[in-house]
């Protein structure tokens, strides 16, 4: 599965099987005070259990997705190669440093 019809899929369900049964509490029970909450529990439990049953090939290639954008960004280090360098030089000089010190105890 794409990863976009994956994200538009799994957004849509979740949405609606959020919004139906908030809409219908809202409708059945007007005049209770409370049926705003009511519906709000209700569409969150409905909408949860609907994203755990029904949509888990999409949270599987969403996560994958994901995972592969972190890895891709993981690899390539944006730092000029003069940067690196000199980084390396710094914590090798560091190194001797703190070795000298060690010794000298």
């Amino acid at each position: 599965m794409r990863t976009s019809s994956a994200w538009i899929t799994y957004t849509v369900v979740r949405l609606l099987a959020f919004a139906i049964p908030f809409i219908v509490i809202m409708l059945v029970l007007p005049a209770w005070q409370w049926n705003w909450l009511t519906g709000l529990i209700a569409g969150t439990v409905i909408s949860l259990a609907v994203s755990e049953i029904f949509l888990r090939k999409q949270k599987i290639a969403i996560g994958e997705a994901i995972e592969q954008r972190r890895a891709g960004r993981a690899d390539r280090d944006r730092r000029p190669a003069v940067d690196i360098e000199e980084d390396a030089d710094l914590d090798a000089d560091l190194s001797a440093e703190s070795d000298a010190n060690s010794t000298e105890r």
